[in-house]
């Protein structure tokens, strides 16, 4: 299974002491130690040291990766198994300040796992069902043989900053700012996973075109 986390305001709410802990326990000298301290604890910001990765593979064995402030657990479906994920994320909360927002997290399991199992990995986590995962970020979460689905969705999202831009209000300088910091790079992050199609590509060209050309009377 994947449990996709949510950590509600990652960077306000880390312990000070939790951090010093983890810093000494991962080895930085105590000059440094008091130097991150002194910064982080004399402005607005906080920084996040994973410490629940060694938690998890010390307890169950489970892999988790971390993107900003959300977070995926990959593990087995066993009952024992899930309530050590579910003390795991306990102990880390209680010791970091940390809190793991329950509205916004979901499961993925295997297409071959019952409903009764299923039933039983929630009770274990004592998580609510959910398992609406059709977008993670930006993509969808399961993708088969047929790739128009990720197709739609760049031009979808290429489409709509373009209409939403007054382009008679841009002067050309502007315009083209625009198409290279929003418009082409809307598909990097998909480009980096999937290998688009030329369709793709000389769809979104014909797109940009006629947002740059738009103001051009001739």
């Amino acid at each position: 299974m994947a449990i996709k986390l949510d950590i509600s305001k990652a960077y306000d709410r880390v312990e000070m002491e939790f951090l010093h802990i983890i810093m000494k326990k991962m080895g930085f000298s105590d000059k440094w130690v008091e130097l991150i301290l002194r910064y982080i604890t004399s402005s607005s910001f906080s920084v996040f040291l994973n410490g629940l990765s060694n938690l998890l593979n010390s307890r169950v064995g489970a892999a988790i990766f971390f993107f900003a402030d959300d977070g995926l657990i990959l593990g087995s479906t066993d009952v024992l198994n899930c309530a050590n994920i579910r003390e795991v994320l306990s102990t880390y909360a209680d010791a970091s300040g940390q809190v793991i927002n329950l509205q916004k997290y979901s499961i993925t399991f295997s297409p071959n796992l019952s409903a009764e199992h299923k039933s039983q990995v929630y009770t274990a986590l004592h998580m609510p069902q959910n398992e609406s995962y059709e977008i993670y970020l930006g993509l969808p979460a399961f993708i088969g043989r047929n790739r128009n689905q990720v197709s739609d969705g760049i031009k979808q999202r290429v489409w709509r900053k373009l209409q939403a831009w007054k382009h008679n209000l841009f002067s050309a300088g502007d315009r083209e700012i625009l198409i290279k910091a929003v418009a082409q790079a809307t598909s990097i992050y998909t480009m980096s996973i999937f290998k688009i199609s030329y369709v793709l590509c000389h769809c979104l060209q014909q797109m940009i075109m006629k947002f740059w050309w738009s103001n051009n009377k001739n």
